[in-house]
């Protein structure tokens, strides 16, 4: 930064032309000086800070050049160099088409806009580059090319109520002023005359500087206006780290010392030949062979590091039009900072075209409204927004009650004791298929010795997908049956309730247990007779959905609560769950714990099995991210089809479902293909799924309704598609589905065309 300052110095008597490699950061750099007016001179050397991609914002930069030239001249104009090129005769022409902004004009914003839009401005939703504008309700944001931060334009119905510059980053205002000059954007700059740059700024009074690195060190030729001078080298030293001890070293050859800053320290700190200035620079420098230091005050920095720590944490949230909360005043629209007797105050919009200003101070009585879609902002003159608040502390209260009753319940005893059944589930162990891990094995046992221990069971099963947390379910379902009491088995999904009844009722009904299901692929009569028969206690195991927390299902014998996949619901539901009978043992099993059940887990109010272990034999998922390429897609499922596996398609619309449907179809003729989704008729998704799980079909084309727990160990390949629009957890889940057996599993998440995305 000490070069800029250099240039600076020259600039009070001089116009300058700055050619250096680094010119475009030379000229970002002027900003905070405050004695250079500074313009950016794109040309053809700068091809590495424009590429041809970039070629508008370089047209941009060279027709903010012609409006500063036909103006106000700047004092300092940065380029790379090519000053031989010709002018392009925009440049040339002094006569510069531009609209005049003043504060208390009457102007339309129509007009305002239709004139951006002549000029060649792009709208977009922020003015963050030279050449955008943007409009929001009575505001009006444009970056024009001759200025160094875009301007905030207030209309009072067609009246200019203000103009403000400000920081496009944070939105926050910069300084207000009386009018501003937007200049046309001539998007044609291939027309060129025979002049070049050199011969026109040598005509407008400008001499050359040249700024390079050399040796490790900057350095600044600086030839004068005749072009004839004496080399003098001027050395300086950034002694930012260790001012004190170079001040002292140097002593005797400083001649004078300039402190820039409000010093904190003793008059006396410093020499008496220091001098003191208000302002700021970054950095500590002292000049050699001139007796000259220049000190930064330590506190600037500071002073500076905190107002910016503070402007990020409340400011770079919000953007202008946001939806927010106000603690007393519920929803309304951020509209920007506006500021009032020297103060910045948030403007916030209300219905009925009412107002708010907060204090910036006061941030902290607002937050972004998030989880509405179509939000409705309120009327500050009723009082729904009170009534809302007092109705949801109600609400949050008896939701805490209900938790703090169902933990108590821990310390109940079981009204109907477990049996020890060590044969019974020594033979239920033997008939499971596969070889049980180390950690299925102690989660097994964790169990086992919560169901005979005082108090009663509330244990929650961890373990990646695929991992085997069902059998451990299935062992400690059927104990509890052994012993009398009903046991329900409460899933998200219909499509996963049928899969663990058909899995239960394989495994258990050998030894006389009666396992029932209740969802929507049962019939209405069927149905009624399961709930009869519940009730008359010729029910062991019921395995169902939400449907389970209906009155209509006796539940005094229920003495176990097993819950898949917990993270799909709700902590009502659940709770509702547990209230439905005091003495009731709970296991809950996931793969992805909500924070709540954690933090639950962590303070010791649940009792946690971790299953880390794969099944023997499991292979790693492969996971690939690929283009939409139908001639790709054919052949990964043909491969997968080779070798006797089942493939899912995964497209997550109903209403196009039928389309990639038939273009599946089209592309392998002679494979079994369907699809499924949760629009379907019951009775025909129940088909569809079971024919699935049989192998009869080859290809299942579906919804993410095969999300929660389906397995079918021979379908190892999965292809997601539109894979962008799910989120990290769900696309786990999802993959989970394949690489459930021996065979290496493939998972291919397909996205649109880069330029689609």
């Amino acid at each position: 930064v000490v070069r800029s300052y250099f240039i600076g110095s020259i600039a009070l008597n001089n116009k300058l032309v700055v050619v250096s490699d680094d010119s475009f950061a030379l000229y970002h750099e002027s900003v905070g000086v405050a004695s250079i007016q500074s313009q950016y001179l794109p040309t053809f050397q700068s091809a590495d800070i424009f590429p041809e991609t970039f070629n508008l914002s370089k047209s941009k930069y060279v027709q903010a050049m012609a409006a500063t030239l036909a103006g106000d001249l700047p004092n300092v104009i940065y380029t790379e160099g090519g000053l031989n090129e010709p002018v392009p005769k925009s440049i040339m022409t002094k006569k510069v088409i531009s609209l005049h902004v003043r504060v208390d004009d009457r102007l339309l914003i129509a007009d305002t806009i239709k004139t951006l839009n002549k000029y060649g401005y792009d709208e977009n939703i922020q003015a963050k580059n030279i050449g955008e504008y943007a409009r929001r309700g009575g505001i009006v944001d444009v970056f024009p090319t001759n200025t160094k931060n875009p301007i905030r334009i207030e209309f009072n119905d067609d009246v200019v109520a203000s103009i403000r510059y400000y920081n496009p980053t944070s939105q926050v205002s910069v300084e207000t002023t009386n009018n501003i000059i937007i200049p046309t954007l001539i998007k044609n700059i291939s027309d060129v005359l025979s002049i070049t740059y050199k011969d026109k700024l040598m005509e407008l009074g400008y001499s050359t500087i040249k700024v390079g690195m050399t040796n490790n060190s900057w350095q600044i030729d600086f030839a004068g206006r005749n072009n004839n001078y004496e080399t003098e080298t001027i050395q300086i030293k950034d002694i930012s780290l260790k001012t004190d001890e170079y001040i002292t070293k140097n002593k005797q050859d400083i001649t004078a010392i300039y402190v820039v800053g409000n010093n904190s320290k003793p008059k006396d700190y410093y020499p008496n030949n220091s001098i003191y200035i208000n302002g700021h620079i970054n950095g500590s420098v002292l000049i050699y062979n001139s007796g000259l230091a220049i000190i930064k005050n330590d506190t600037i920095k500071k002073v500076n590091e905190y107002n910016k720590k503070r402007s990020e944490e409340y400011f770079y949230s919000y953007n202008w039009g946001d939806h927010i909360t106000h603690i007393d005043y519920g929803v309304g629209i951020y509209r920007g900072l506006v500021k009032k007797h020297n103060k910045d105050y948030l403007k916030l919009e209300y219905a009925k075209n009412s107002t708010v200003h907060l204090l910036a101070q006061r941030i902290d009585m607002i937050a972004p409204l998030v989880g509405t879609k179509k939000p409705k902002i309120n009327n500050l003159g009723d009082k729904s927004w009170t009534t809302r608040k007092e109705k949801t502390k109600k609400n949050i209260q008896d939701i805490i009650a209900d938790m703090v009753s169902i933990n108590k319940n821990r310390l109940l005893r079981r009204e109907i004791h477990y049996k020890q059944e060590d044969y019974l589930e020594k033979s239920i162990g033997e008939s499971f298929p596969y070889t049980e891990t180390g950690d299925q094995a102690a989660a097994i046992n964790d169990i086992y010795k919560d169901m005979v221990s005082p108090g009663l069971m509330d244990r929650l099963i961890i373990g990646d997908v695929g991992f085997g947390k069902t059998e451990v379910a299935l062992r400690a379902a059927a104990k509890a049956a052994f012993s009398g009491v009903l046991v329900m088995v409460v899933v998200p999904t219909t499509i996963l309730a049928n899969q663990h009844y058909i899995l239960f009722k394989n495994r258990l009904e050998n030894f006389g247990v009666t396992v029932e299901m209740l969802s929507r692929f049962i019939t209405h009569n069927k149905q009624k007779k399961i709930i009869n028969n519940i009730r008359n206690k010729q029910v062991d195991i019921v395995v169902g959905t939400h449907k389970l927390l209906s009155d209509t299902i006796p539940k005094n014998r229920l003495g176990l609560l097993i819950i898949d996949d917990e993270h799909r619901f709700g902590v009502v539901h659940k709770n509702k769950l547990l209230k439905l009978k005091k003495s009731v043992d709970v296991l809950t099993l996931t793969a992805t714990p909500i924070p709540r059940t954690l933090q639950q887990s962590l303070l010791g109010l649940k009792s946690v099995s971790l299953i880390n272990t794969p099944p023997v034999k499991r292979v790693p998922i492969k996971t690939q991210v690929v283009y939409q390429n139908w001639a790709f897609i054919k052949k990964v499922i043909k491969v997968e089809l080779n070798r006797g596996g089942q493939v899912y398609f995964l497209h997550n619309r109903i209403e196009s479902i039928r389309f990639y449907e038939k273009i599946i179809v089209d592309l392998l003729p002679g494979a079994t293909i369907a699809s499924a989704h949760g629009g379907m008729n019951s009775g025909d998704l129940e088909k569809i799924i079971l024919s699935f799980f049989k192998g009869s079909i080859q290809v299942l084309i579906s919804t993410t309704i095969i999300e929660a727990g389906l397995d079918v160990p021979n379908a190892n390949t999965i292809i997601i598609n539109s894979a962008q629009m799910y989120g990290l957890s769900q696309l786990y889940q999802i993959r989970g589905r394949v690489g459930r057996g021996e065979r290496q599993g493939f998972c291919y998440l397909v996205i649109p065309k880069e330029e689609s995305l």
